[in-house]
């Protein structure tokens, strides 16, 4: 009997085939399931080693034994006639027929399945070039000193985001781990990232000692490490190569004006840096006395030196939030444009500074300019989170909404802990593409998340009570009484309540309780109508003289768009004082431009202010048109698989 006779006869053929079949299966499993259940590399590598060691041990067992149905037993080396006379028998059939072969072939097809298709359902849909810089441990003796690790932590963030590989998660969403007890694995998953870089520094004198490592924490592997121990004039030369090696680290390509960017020391005063650190921590609370104090940082950091472009850009946001958030002037802005302005005089590519300008100029009502330099700050700089998000808000602001939705989502991506600007945001667009449930949804979370935001509350209001949702409307209002309380401007918003249940008398009553933030006619870049629109019309409404107030208004609003606003807001405002002067004509071809530029709620047009241009044709029109662009939206909304509802309303 030859060789292959024998194997065939002692079945070790069979075994190995069995064997190869089973091991792939658990290859592809091993490969699928382990990193979703954060195992280490080693114990991948172990199966794969224990599998292949026992490859031959099984073949050795197959020619030894043989299985029977007394058990395993020795294999005779002679087989009887009768043996031979069964195994030709069996060795007539076909091979398809033989019920070990099909299971066999049963589980290569399986193999073959997990492999091909299993690795993309089972698989983390984490980015392979994610990254989190988590806050750097302070390890100095002053506890003033925090705000020069934190500091470190937002540059090389700010470093990384700049590489176009990247996802880098925001400095806003990492500062809530500063001192956590939470593993690198947990805040991964917490932050959807592959890779974690966390770090130390200690401050003495004049040095610095800075120590990073870089983590795979999918792998709980070590992908590189590094200590320096440099003077303090270095500082920007250290958070440079530590930001290279990671890149590089991460195969991510780096191009000549991102190395330039990324070298480039914003100043050589380190004082100065320390101020501009702490102005934006201030800046990022979102609140008006926090804002004031970023304002006299960064202006305390310009006395140190005057050539800090940064702390020009900064300045140049907190005027504009002056205005967007609080209760001053719109001749801020020119402040704000005016330090935005010097900061790209002394670097023409400065990410923050373009950003800035931006704001101001959506500040301004004016959305080109907005949109124009909110792009170059993108070019420079494209995971800049705050320019990522306020890109979508542009574009919400133009009725692009599933372009918006896109902006918005890869703003939350980079920062999870989102601000209540995208929510507020995404509350729009799913309510225009009928996700009524979805867009509450996010209204009562938003203002769970952000509870001091005051003007989501006024959003959210009008959204409601436009709808004529008048209950959702008063837990709106009973929210801000519990969470911020101002009596002013909760007389506001018990006016804005009566005066679309349409009680004028007590809406005018409550306008006139709350003060000056009445008689306000800017609209601060929300697609809303302005406070003292309000003003004015229950004034008509309740056939009090309004002449006066609307002659504000109009001047206003002239003057602003003579300025270059050209948003859908400002031309819907202008329309609706148009129609109190019986200027129906000029009323509409204003409402026209705003339905151009972007206007996509409908419910805005049926407020009072359009109420003789019920029966107008070119009316009717505009409303048609805008379900038109809307059903659009929603179209592109279905075809992305982004929408809930199966049917366009």
């Amino acid at each position: 009997m030859s060789l292959i006779e024998e194997l065939k006869r002692r079945k070790v053929f069979r075994v190995a085939a069995s064997y190869a079949v089973v091991a792939f299966i658990i290859f592809q499993l091993v490969e699928i399931l382990f990193p979703i259940f954060n195992f280490p590399q080693w114990t991948q590598q172990f199966v794969v080693i224990i599998i292949l060691l026992g490859f031959p041990i099984a073949l050795i067992f197959s020619w030894v034994f043989d299985k029977t149905p007394e058990g395993f037993i020795k294999t005779d080396a002679v087989k009887s006639k009768e043996k031979k006379k069964n195994e030709k028998a069996t060795a007539s059939k076909p091979f398809y027929l033989d019920g070990k072969n099909l299971y066999l072939l049963l589980g290569l097809v399986i193999a073959f399945l997990l492999g091909s298709f299993g690795g993309g359902s089972f698989q983390s849909s984490v980015d392979d070039k994610s990254i989190a810089v988590l806050p750097f441990d302070n390890f100095s003796k002053s506890d003033d000193d925090q705000f020069f690790s934190d500091g470190i932590t937002e540059d090389i963030t700010m470093n990384l985001a700049k590489v176009k590989d990247l996802t880098v998660i925001s400095r806003t969403s990492v500062m809530g781990y500063k001192g956590t007890t939470k593993n690198i694995k947990q805040i991964s998953d917490e932050l959807g990232v592959k890779y974690i870089l966390e770090g130390s520094v200690r401050k003495l004198g004049d040095r610095v000692r800075i120590v990073g490592q870089l983590i795979d924490a999918r792998q709980d592997k070590h992908i590189w490490s590094d200590s320096y121990d440099r003077e303090m004039s270095d500082l920007f030369l250290i958070q440079a190569d530590v930001s290279e090696k990671i890149a590089q680290a991460l195969e991510a390509e780096l191009s000549d004006n991102t190395l330039t960017q990324i070298n480039e020391a914003p100043t050589q005063n380190i004082d100065a840096y320390m101020l501009y650190q702490r102005a934006r921590n201030y800046y990022g609370m979102y609140t008006a006395s926090a804002n004031e104090s970023a304002i006299s940082l960064f202006k305390e950091a310009l006395k140190l030196d005057k050539t800090y472009a940064l702390s020009y850009a900064g300045l140049a946001d907190s005027y504009a939030q002056r205005v967007i958030r609080s209760d001053f002037k719109v001749a801020w802005l020119d402040s704000a444009l005016n330090a935005a302005n010097i900061a790209l005089k002394m670097n023409s590519n400065l990410a923050e500074a373009f950003k800035a300008k931006g704001l101001v100029y959506f500040a301004s009502n004016n959305i080109d300019l907005a949109e124009l330099n909110n792009d170059k700050a993108l070019e420079i700089n494209p995971g800049y989170y705050q320019a990522v998000a306020n890109k979508g808000i542009f574009l919400n602001q133009r009725g692009q909404l599933l372009d918006s939705y896109k902006y918005l989502q890869k703003a939350i991506r980079i920062n999870p802990i989102s601000t209540s600007n995208e929510m507020s945001n995404l509350v729009t667009i799913f309510k225009l593409i009928g996700e009524e449930k979805k867009s509450n949804d996010y209204i009562f979370n938003t203002i769970k998340n952000s509870p001091n935001v005051v003007s989501s509350y006024r959003r959210f209001l009008t959204m409601f009570l436009r709808s004529e949702d008048f209950s959702n409307a008063k837990k709106i209002i009973n929210l801000y009484k519990e969470n911020i309380g101002d009596s002013k401007i909760l007389n506001f918003y018990n006016a804005l309540y009566s005066y679309h249940e349409k009680n004028f008398s007590k809406s005018l009553a409550l306008i006139k309780e709350s003060g000056e933030i009445s008689k306000d006619w800017s609209m601060r870049g929300v697609t809303n109508f302005s406070n003292a629109h309000y003003y004015v019309q229950s004034l008509a409404q309740s056939k009090n003289s309004y002449k006066q107030l609307l002659n504000d208004g109009i001047k206003y609003t002239q003057s602003r768009i003579l300025d270059g606003a050209n948003t859908a807001t400002i031309f819907l405002q202008y329309s609706a004082l148009l129609c109190l002067q019986s200027d129906f004509d000029n009323a509409l071809k204003f409402l026209e431009k705003s339905v151009q530029s972007g206007l996509r709620d409908r419910t805005l047009l049926e407020d009072l202010a359009f109420e003789k241009l019920r029966n107008n044709d070119r009316f009717n029109m505009l409303l048609e048109e805008i379900d038109v662009l809307v059903n659009k939206e929603k179209l592109k909304f279905k075809e992305n698989k982004i929408i809930l509802s199966d049917e366009l309303n």
